[in-house]
């Protein structure tokens, strides 16, 4: 199959101006949700197949490892532990974003992530408050607390993390398909 009969842009051949009219296109000319889905494609959406979807993910990887790897500082990754949750509103799985690429991490287990992801995370804080001393004020900032605290474990690879992203990401689409089937 070619790439022309696995993207579908407007009629004017240029890419969708939004997610929304992209959408309305699959709706109205009766496109299967199974088998075509929208991606990002050259400031707007295109309508493409998922298997044409994972190629362009395949490729943008490689092509974001070439540029690390031609960047002057490597990337340190590590292997981490996310704490139990402290609260029972906290979730289960930690969202972590970096350049609009989100992952969404268990707690309790070993993952690797990259030293980006981390600097992400410790900066989500939270002001601790307690009650004053003072009669006229009711209570006072009394540090920080990290909202999603974990433990470095170990250095790691770049080639670990992309083994557990890959195991990862198939996880979450074998959760996907098994959601679509119960509908």
């Amino acid at each position: 199959m070619s790439e022309a009969d696995q993207v579908r842009y407007g009629k004017d051949g240029k890419p969708f101006k939004s997610e929304e009219i992209a959408a309305k296109f699959i709706a109205d000319n009766n496109m299967s949700d199974d088998t075509w889905g929208i991606y990002p494609s050259d400031g707007g959406f295109g309508v493409m197949t998922f298997k044409e979807i994972a190629k362009r993910q395949r490729a943008q990887r490689e092509a974001e490892k070439n540029a690390q790897a031609s960047s002057e500082e490597p990337m340190e990754y590590w292997v981490i532990k996310f704490s139990a949750k402290g609260h029972q509103n906290d979730l289960n799985k930690v969202p972590v974003g970096v350049n609009g690429k989100i992952l969404y991490v268990s707690r309790g287990i070993e993952v690797v992530l990259p030293q980006n992801y981390l600097d992400v995370i410790d900066s989500a804080c939270q002001t601790d408050w307690q009650d004053s001393p003072d009669p006229t004020q009711a209570v006072v900032a009394a540090g920080t607390i990290k909202r999603y605290p974990y433990e470095k474990v170990k250095k790691s690879s770049q080639a670990d993390f992309d083994k557990m992203l890959e195991k990862g990401n198939a996880i979450t689409w074998k959760a996907v398909e098994s959601a679509k089937n119960k509908q």
